[in-house]
């Protein structure tokens, strides 16, 4: 694994502290699954307590890398506003921003080297 500030959070639903992903300088980087993809919001999700840690380590840009080899880009402003989603489904109250606020790019190789 790529030198980087780990977040760890509490899972509710497994009850143990999970790896969400990595703080690398302003950036915060996470891999995500097609199963991870909430179609009733038509986006992805992070973990309230997880934003709350990357808005006091001034994280200033999310960057989810696909399985499908793209990334989506937002910055924290996005995750933050009054309009997005929090719900719990099981695993404690998470944020869930649209995948049409998020940038698309693809670079597989790139997301293969952080993890």
């Amino acid at each position: 694994m790529s030198a980087g500030r780990q977040v760890r959070v509490w899972d509710e639903g497994k009850k143990a502290m999970m790896f969400v992903g990595l703080i690398l300088g302003t950036e915060f980087h996470r891999n995500v699954k097609k199963t991870h993809f909430m179609r009733v919001v038509q986006g992805y999700g992070l973990q309230s307590t997880a934003v709350d840690e990357l808005r006091r380590r001034k994280v200033e840009k999310i960057v989810l890398h696909h399985e499908d080899g793209y990334t989506l880009t937002s910055t924290l402003v996005d995750w933050l506003q009054p309009d997005v989603s929090t719900l719990d489904l099981g695993h404690g109250m998470q944020r869930f921003l649209p995948q049409n606020r998020m940038l698309r790019s693809g670079n597989k190789k790139q997301a293969e080297e952080l993890f």
